[in-house]
């Protein structure tokens, strides 16, 4: 209902501006005053899927967009991203896409002469 919109509402603007600092679940329901469990129960409900799955997914396609837009090293990305090293940054986006960044990023530069590539979900992919 209204209720569980406005939770939702809330908790893709906390995901904006979080994103980066890798907040567990926990730390989200915390800030919207909820518990993990009753975050997961909304999120089931309204979006079919797990806030540690829309999390991951906002991150994902933030390291896409750099991957394909930025110049920054994997190693710049993972510490952008907010992750300890470039191999937990590789072990989640090979995880979460089934390929590693450094493939992804040499599949996505378009060639000399060829327009760019574009993955098939939109750059922002919140729900």
């Amino acid at each position: 209902g209204a209720v569980s919109a406005r939770i939702m509402n809330r908790f893709a603007a906390l995901c904006e501006a979080h994103f980066r600092d890798r907040w567990t679940v926990a730390q989200y329901a915390g800030r919207l005053g909820l518990s993990a469990d009753r975050l997961t129960d909304i999120c089931r409900r309204t979006r079919g899927t797990t806030p540690k799955h829309l999390i991951d997914r906002r991150v994902v396609t933030e390291a896409r967009r750099l991957l394909e837009t930025s110049t920054h090293s994997i190693d710049q990305i993972a510490g952008i991203l907010g992750f300890p090293s470039a191999s937990h940054f590789n072990r989640f986006f090979r995880k979460f896409t089934g390929t590693p960044p450094g493939r992804y990023r040499s599949e996505m530069r378009p060639k000399p002469g060829q327009p760019p590539n574009r993955p098939e979900s939109p750059l922002h992919e919140w729900p």
